[in-house]
């Protein structure tokens, strides 16, 4: 094994790398979907109770996804 110390480095850097990059879609998608989520709330003014009720529990489903 050449220089496995090097090796080591750059496949945990690679792992790092590639975690922040699924974090940041996963951030991403939140992101969008509150943002659609929002959009229906000011839409639909006859089911507001109900969409602001979905919109918490995506909100608290995010956070312990996260």
């Amino acid at each position: 094994m050449p220089n496995s110390t090097l090796h080591f480095l750059i496949r945990g850097r690679l792992e790092l790398f590639l975690f922040y990059l699924f974090y940041q879609l996963k951030m991403f998608l939140a992101l969008t979907t509150h943002i659609s989520i929002l959009i229906n709330l000011n839409m639909q003014g006859k089911n507001f109770r109900k969409m602001f009720q979905r919109y918490i529990l995506l909100t608290l489903m995010t956070i312990i996804w996260q």
